[in-house]
């Protein structure tokens, strides 16, 4: 009895010790949550409780997409140009690499904090390469299984979208041991088998104990990195530079042509070097049979579009252009990306979202960085659009 007294004891202290750290994290990270506007990283990714408090921070608009996001190093990437005087606004990068539609389905869906908030959302035409959709490995690189319980626990999302999310999610993870407790908890959610309905409401209380833990220890890594990356983000305007569109493209005119000049494709020397100079045979009319309208993409694509109506999120979907020369050259010619352009702008405009689409300067110079990442005056367009949109 005294053994078992004794336990308790421990239990009840341990739970208080957690719960305690826990309120001190999550009151640190929101006081300081400032200090992850910028930051391109995993946990920051992972972590939902940094997203909500980023949604709910004013002077602040959360940009969503995939590696393009990365390239910090061009100075007209908005995490780097914003704020301006008279915006006085940052801008939030939420992705990474290989993160396409379904990851951020579940990032949207995780978050009720987005509910009646502008986002933006950048598209990348890569995506739909691909005729089953994100490939099983990219997919899994970036799955967060405790944002997949959060959004499955979202009362603003459907019966029918979480079934949707579910199907989706089992058909990418099922193969992966590793992920053996999303398999179970999104076949058992999405089965009408009366007996695996009732294995997974006596496997609730498991999965809800699981999302906490998991919750509490991406509490400790977002506390530990907004502690690394504290920094003070106050805006002045005073100190801001004014938008001077006429000069920030002709800065960006002659920094590509001093970094992206050794080739017709004015792509940046080192990637074009390591890359494609030695490769041009094996790239030449690679995609010539890929039809970029005949993929899954679209139908988790769809999925965002729902989870947004469902929350009352305000996206601006930027369809991020391409470097048309080197896309004309590995066979994807300008008939089928204009195909591809014209379905995405009218299955997002079917949900009365607004869109952002650049194809008419695809062909200009110092564009995009490489083939698909854009570049010096790539991002000068994107950031016109989501200057006008944050202020619409």
């Amino acid at each position: 009895m005294n053994k078992l007294k004794s336990f308790v004891l421990a239990l009840i202290i341990i739970i208080a010790l957690i719960f305690c750290i826990n309120i001190y994290c999550q009151s640190y990270i929101k006081s300081n949550i400032s200090s992850s506007f910028r930051l391109y990283n995993d946990i920051k990714n992972e972590s939902t409780f940094i997203q909500k408090n980023e949604a709910n921070s004013k002077n602040l608009l959360m940009l969503y997409g995939s590696s393009e996001l990365g390239t910090t190093n061009i100075p007209s990437n908005p995490m780097k140009y914003f704020p301006k005087k008279g915006d006085d606004f940052n801008v939030s990068p939420i992705g990474k690499g290989y993160m396409q539609d379904l990851a951020h389905v579940i990032k949207f869906a995780a978050n009720p904090a987005l509910k009646g908030k502008k986002v933006a959302f950048i598209v990348s035409m890569q995506w739909f390469l691909y005729k089953d959709g994100v490939p099983t490995d990219d997919f899994q690189m970036n799955f967060s299984e405790v944002q997949f319980y959060e959004a499955m626990k979202n009362p603003l999302i459907s019966e029918d979208i979480k079934n949707q999310i579910c199907k989706r999610v089992y058909s990418l993870v099922s193969n992966n041991t590793f992920y053996s407790d999303v398999s179970v908890y999104a076949k058992l959610y999405n089965s009408n088998n009366f007996i695996q309905k009732l294995e997974f409401a006596m496997l609730k209380p498991y999965f809800d104990i699981r999302c906490s833990l998991l919750e509490f220890s991406n509490t400790i890594k977002s506390y530990r990195l907004i502690q690394k990356y504290k920094i003070n983000t106050n805006l002045n305007t005073h100190k801001l530079s004014e938008i001077d569109e006429k000069k920030s493209f002709a800065d960006a005119e002659k920094l590509g042509s001093t970094l992206a000049n050794n080739n017709s494709f004015y792509m940046l020397n080192s990637y074009y070097d390591s890359f494609i100079k030695n490769n041009l045979s094996k790239i030449k009319n690679v995609n010539k049979n890929v039809k970029l309208t005949d993929s899954k993409e679209y139908e988790d694509l769809e999925t965002l579009l729902k989870v947004c109506k469902a929350q009352g999120i305000k996206p601006l979907f930027i369809l991020m252009p391409v470097n048309a020369k080197y896309y004309d050259f590995n066979g994807i010619n300008r008939s089928t990306r204009t195909a591809y352009f014209n379905k995405t702008k009218n299955l997002i405009s079917s949900y009365g979202f607004d869109v952002a689409e650049f194809q008419n300067h695809e062909y200009e110079k110092y564009l995009m960085e490489d083939g698909m990442h854009l570049g010096w005056k790539g991002w000068l367009y994107v950031d016109k659009e989501i200057d006008e949109y944050y202020h619409k």
